[in-house]
């Protein structure tokens, strides 16, 4: 969170080495990296966005020193083991799912894959929409690497609302959560949940269900139905409703302030 509000701020270099510390306590953190990657683009242009990237890629091997000089080997295995298993007594989401299928190969690429096509949806469906399309931002990046490639402000909700949907939609495709995931995204959840055009009373109940899931021990087939749930509605209600943010006044990096109806 300290390296989003850093973002927010425009403290690009800040917030790239906040952002590689916390890669070093957990790799959840790159659940946000498409949100950085596209806001650096947008914010900074290709040459730049490079830049940054690379000062949270030598604040991740700096702090792997210690563990790359004793056992390097093991630390490159175990700590980026992607094809580990996961104890299913413990999972919060998906328990409704058969253990063995849980368990399965083909259940965790489908889940990947998943991801990746959530992510390419929003990144080239609702993201970029007032960027004139994902294609534009790239086009514009790559013929002017020297140049932010947004044509319309980037705000502060907007980074927060993409770096939060990101961060949500690989919670949503993740196989196994445990109890301490909850703190993840708990307090981005409200904001999420805004960012929808659903009725207060339902956006009030999906919260209310996802607090109801987590809280409930061990888990059941309603409780983490109902995460599934509570997940799927607010990923759907953020594409159809704000995946760019509500705020509508738009500040600009000179300072000038534009007003925008949203709706």
């Amino acid at each position: 969170m300290g390296a989003i509000h850093a973002f927010q701020k425009r403290r690009w270099a800040i917030g790239c080495i906040l952002f590689g510390l916390a890669i070093s306590v957990k790799m959840n953190v790159l659940l946000y990296m498409p949100a950085l990657c596209l806001t650096l683009l947008l914010t900074n242009g290709l040459i730049l966005s490079l830049f940054y990237l690379s000062l949270t890629f030598i604040t991740v091997l700096i702090t792997s020193l210690p563990f790359l000089e004793s056992y390097p080997r093991e630390y490159l295995v175990c700590a980026f083991d992607l094809g580990r298993q996961f104890l299913y007594k413990w999972t919060v989401n998906w328990r409704f799912v058969p253990e063995p299928t849980f368990l399965s190969v083909p259940f965790a690429r489908g889940l990947l894959l998943l991801h990746v096509a959530l992510l390419g949806l929003f990144g080239f469906g609702a993201w970029c929409k007032k960027q004139g399309g994902a294609l534009a931002v790239l086009e514009r990046a790559l013929q002017s690497p020297i140049k932010e490639a947004a044509i319309s402000s980037v705000t502060q909700d907007y980074i927060a609302t993409v770096f939060f949907t990101a961060n949500l939609i690989g919670i949503l495709c993740a196989r196994s959560l445990h109890y301490q995931f909850y703190s993840w995204y708990a307090t981005q959840l409200p904001l999420v949940a805004w960012r929808t055009k659903y009725p207060i009373v339902l956006r009030v109940a999906m919260l209310a269900a996802i607090e109801y899931a987590w809280n409930t021990y061990p888990s059941t087939d309603l409780s983490s139905g109902l995460l599934l749930g509570a997940h799927v509605l607010l990923v759907l209600g953020v594409f159809f409703g704000y995946p760019e943010g509500r705020n509508t006044a738009i500040v600009r990096w000179d300072d000038e302030i534009e007003v925008e109806k949203m709706d």
